[in-house]
């Protein structure tokens, strides 16, 4: 479930950077603001016939931190702040990691929260990208140079307008997720129950 996370968090990073690139790289929102949304997932695993699908919301924030809330088939709610991870079910804690034992998230993590304030340099340094127009819209073929990523993420492709509505990522072995991304919409801040959520990963 983690590794799943990961992916997604690594999708959202390519989905904002994609954004500025619709919006000639100008900084889509500060760093208190907060990124909401709603998404639908199907993973293509070797094996199926069907795709595994899920569906949620988001809510990221650079300084705040991610909350990841996949509602069906059934609800796992994943937090990641600089203090740690914990992952939730129906008020059951499933995971929790502190900070010191998620370097190599917390580098997907720094990419994102880079991206979000403006700073396209990191984005360069951890990935090939490849930007086109199309049909109003934008699109981005991009492939991670570093290890850690390249053993999640054999390549992401994204497409949109001003945020991304489509994340299809390609695994090494074939497998595939495919992400559609709707009603994103910038906040100010976090709301209460969000805020209540970000506290438990320090406890």
């Amino acid at each position: 479930m983690i590794r799943t996370f990961v992916r997604c968090l690594a999708a959202l990073a390519a989905v904002l950077s994609g954004s500025a690139a619709a919006v000639e790289r100008q900084p889509i929102m500060g760093p208190s603001e907060v990124l909401r949304g709603s998404f639908e997932q199907e993973r293509h695993l070797e094996g199926f016939r069907e795709p595994l699908r899920s569906s949620g919301v988001f809510s990221l924030s650079p300084q705040g931190g991610i909350i990841w809330r996949v509602e069906t088939p059934f609800p796992i709610v994943t937090v990641i702040t600089p203090a740690g991870l914990i992952q939730e079910s129906e008020g059951v804690t499933l995971t929790q990691l502190p900070g010191a034992r998620m370097q190599g998230l917390f580098g997907i993590t720094n990419i994102l929260n880079n991206v979000l304030i403006g700073d396209w340099s990191a984005l360069n340094a951890e990935f090939e990208v490849a930007t086109s127009e199309e049909q109003g819209g934008w699109r981005i073929e991009a492939k991670p140079r570093e290890a850690f990523l390249r053993s999640l993420i054999a390549q992401i492709s994204i497409s949109g307008v001003r945020f991304a509505d489509r994340v299809e990522i390609r695994r090494p072995g074939g497998d595939f997720d495919r992400l559609i991304f709707r009603d994103q919409s910038i906040a100010p801040q976090f709301n209460d129950d969000e805020k209540l959520l970000l506290s438990r990963v320090a406890r």
